[in-house]
């Protein structure tokens, strides 16, 4: 039996879509070293994903606190992406390669900044989190 293509997908798979949507824009536009517009448009496709992840387990978008009972290891991981990529990439995404691991320490600010990520690590972290 065939599905009406014009029935409404939910919340969680229009979110994802988008996400991936802006994903492969960011790629593109990395292939043409335009590494700003790039970075933009990776934060954008992340905000969409955890916009999928919180909607899949019916929390208002603003509601973060006790996500990691709810929620897969990575999945808290693209949560911490989206939530600062635009501020500080390489410093959210330092936090969230750690955060998919629970025997890992905590780390603090200072000693997740030290590490840079260059945007091809960025852009196979991003690919990974959007399946």
């Amino acid at each position: 039996m065939m599905q009406d293509s014009h029935a409404p997908q939910s919340l969680p798979a229009v979110e994802l879509s988008l996400g991936r949507m802006y994903f492969e824009d960011a790629r593109l536009l990395a292939h043409a070293r335009r590494w700003e517009a790039c970075l933009q448009l990776l934060a954008v496709a992340c905000r969409h994903a955890c916009r999928a992840v919180l909607a899949s387990h019916g929390m208002p978008k603003a509601e973060y606190v006790g996500l990691q009972d709810r929620v897969l290891p990575g999945q808290i991981a693209m949560c911490d992406v989206a939530n600062a990529l635009a501020e500080n990439v390489a410093a959210v995404l330092n936090h969230a390669r750690y955060a998919g691991y629970p025997d890992q320490p905590p780390l603090d600010r200072d000693v997740v900044k030290t590490r840079f990520f260059t945007t091809q690590e960025i852009l196979d972290y991003v690919q990974g989190c959007l399946g």
